[in-house]
């Protein structure tokens, strides 16, 4: 995954139920043979419940808790990562997935809450389905896991690529075809 054989992970935004933090940090307590290290950005409500929950786990040494950053920071960190985590729903458009491709970083997202129309799973990203979360998270993350480098590699720039044809253009381009395809049907 990295020099250090380390898988780096990080989620970042508010901490609250629906971002599904709590199965992420459940999923990698399954993964006893990965070396891992968790990096929550953000503050919210549920942060104390996922502090017991880390600490229950015995996770304390792997998962950290970072509190609030501005922006730059938050990219930084995303930069170091290998996967953008946040299994949420529901959701719209998380703008923080896009904020990880940009910098190549992988995400896993949920089907059918609104990454899915830009996350192609196993392409530029991975993406779980809310039914069975749990499982869902630790498959991808496993499969992530057993990708050899090159593929790895591939993901993250595909990831990179995608958000790079988000601009003005293009989106006005596709949301006018949506609007074509649905009046002619």
């Amino acid at each position: 995954y990295t020099v250090d054989g380390i898988l780096r992970m990080v989620y970042a935004g508010k901490l609250v139920p629906l971002k599904h933090i709590d199965i992420v940090i459940r999923a990698l307590s399954c993964l006893n043979t990965v070396e891992f290290r968790f990096e929550i950005i953000g503050e919210g409500p549920e942060e104390q419940r996922l502090r017991k929950l880390t600490k229950k786990l015995g996770l304390e040494k792997k998962v950290f808790f970072l509190g609030r950053m501005d922006r730059c920071s938050v990219v930084e960190h995303m930069k170091k990562a290998n996967l953008y985590c946040m299994p949420s729903f529901p959701e719209t458009l998380g703008l923080t997935y896009l904020e990880a491709m940009s910098v190549g970083c992988i995400p896993i997202g949920t089907k059918g809450e609104g990454i899915d129309g830009i996350v192609r799973d196993g392409w530029n990203g991975f993406l779980v389905d809310a039914s069975n979360l749990l499982e869902n998270v630790i498959e991808k993350i496993q499969t992530y896991i057993t990708l050899n480098d090159e593929d790895r590699q591939l993901l993250s720039e595909h990831a990179r690529i995608s958000v790079k044809e988000m601009d003005e253009k293009t989106c006005a381009e596709r949301y006018l075809d949506a609007i074509q395809s649905v009046i002619l049907t």
